[in-house]
């Protein structure tokens, strides 16, 4: 598979995996990874139930990542392009999003793509929280257990950086 169509596919199959489900308020969310030999994802949710929250995903080797959040902004139409900031300590990055609704949850989804670089993997790899910012407001998630589930993705992802 070329790797441009490979990278597009990611986001569809993550977000059928894993925005597919609501979460059972028994259910804790935490941060938690896996790897295969296509790619890494890294997903703030809960396992083994098909919820996530927040997802990155990549193919193997690539630094080119996509993103899912969970989220609906305040013109919630398929299509609509939001700047999504993700924040930990000093370090921000934006992300531009588009929103898509699953019909199968009525979950709304924003989807973007963004570079593993070195402020990204700052983030992921912060302690205290992940503030993540959408139009006019912010959502915080701990970042307790995030770089221990990030390694997959810091490692297959972008192998060299």
């Amino acid at each position: 598979m070329p790797k441009n169509r490979q990278l597009k596919f990611i986001p569809a199959a993550m977000a059928a995996a894993c925005l597919a489900l609501p979460v059972l308020a028994a259910d804790e969310v935490v941060w938690f990874g896996s790897r295969t030999e296509d790619g890494a994802s890294l997903t703030y949710g809960t396992p083994d139930s098909g919820y996530g929250k927040i997802v990155f995903t990549c193919a193997a080797g690539q630094d080119d990542l996509a993103f899912l959040y969970e989220h609906e902004p305040i013109d919630a139409q398929n299509g609509v392009e939001v700047e999504v900031f993700l924040s930990a300590g000093n370090v921000e990055v934006s992300i531009p999003t588009t929103g898509t609704r699953l019909e199968i949850d009525d979950t709304f989804v924003l989807e973007g793509r963004a570079k593993l670089d070195d402020r990204l993997r700052n983030i992921l790899t912060a302690e205290g929280d992940l503030i993540v910012t959408v139009e006019d407001g912010s959502e915080e998630y701990p970042l307790e257990g995030a770089p221990n589930a990030a390694r997959h993705l810091l490692e297959v992802c972008s192998p060299h950086a």
